[in-house]
């Protein structure tokens, strides 16, 4: 009972430690020994991942280190829709025989690559350097069609008339040394990379009045888009 126990949290705790959001995917820490341990890594700091949790660590390392891992998620989310107006077309799909909508069906990468140095014989200094992609988000929905009376040749009518795609990406490079027999100070730099794409289909009121504003053109239909991207820096 004790050992079955055992096992199960172990398998929880491992599995806990990809937080699911609903805007996306943030990957907690990088490795799968300093993941499996949660935050008690630090303590250890004994691979090649302690340039993320602990840099000190690398000024002990007996051997030098390289990682290349991959994780992949394929999220689909669904929502019941039921969008209407009086039973006037909006232009949003009807829901399926599911009774949802779901998100375009996708794979996101989430890579990670190290290489550490440890110390050379009678040297005191480790370096070590990463790139990690710590959050991922890449949502395409096939939404909306341009009601009738509209111009239905518009780009409206892809799979990305509802798109949110957001990329993070972290590069650590990370310098230690070994100050005594128990003692390692180090130093970690992290430069981030965010990207983002927002699309959505926005509504306006037709406001010209005078029968001019009966349906089917009582709104017009905009296609609103937003791209930008910025670098913000950090340290461990």
């Amino acid at each position: 009972g004790i050992a079955m126990t055992a096992v199960i949290a172990t398998g929880l705790a491992v599995l806990a430690t990809t937080d699911t959001h609903s805007a996306g995917y943030s990957t907690a820490g990088v490795g799968l020994k300093a993941r499996s341990m949660g935050g008690a890594f630090r303590g250890v700091a004994n691979d090649w991942s302690a340039l993320s949790y602990n840099p000190a660590g690398l000024a002990f390392l007996e051997k030098s280190e390289f990682n290349g891992t991959l994780g992949t998620y394929s999220p689909r989310l669904g929502f019941d829709s039921d969008i209407s107006a009086n039973g006037i077309d909006l232009g949003f799909l009807a829901a399926d025989t599911s009774g949802e909508l779901h998100s375009t069906d996708d794979i996101w990468p989430i890579p990670s690559l190290a290489l550490v140095m440890a110390p050379k014989e009678g040297s005191k200094w480790a370096w070590g350097a990463g790139i990690f992609w710590p959050y991922d988000v890449n949502y395409q929905w096939d939404l909306f069609r341009s009601p009738l009376g509209y111009n239905t040749d518009y780009e409206f009518n892809g799979k990305k008339n509802f798109h949110t795609d957001l990329d993070v990406l972290d590069v650590h490079p990370t310098l230690a040394r070994r100050m005594s027999d128990n003692l390692s100070v180090g130093l970690g730099v992290s430069i981030a990379r965010g990207d983002v794409v927002y699309r959505r289909v926005l509504s306006f009121a037709n406001e010209l009045g005078d029968q001019l504003d009966d349906y089917p053109i009582n709104n017009f239909y905009g296609d609103y888009r937003m791209e930008g991207n910025g670098i913000g820096v950090g340290a461990n």
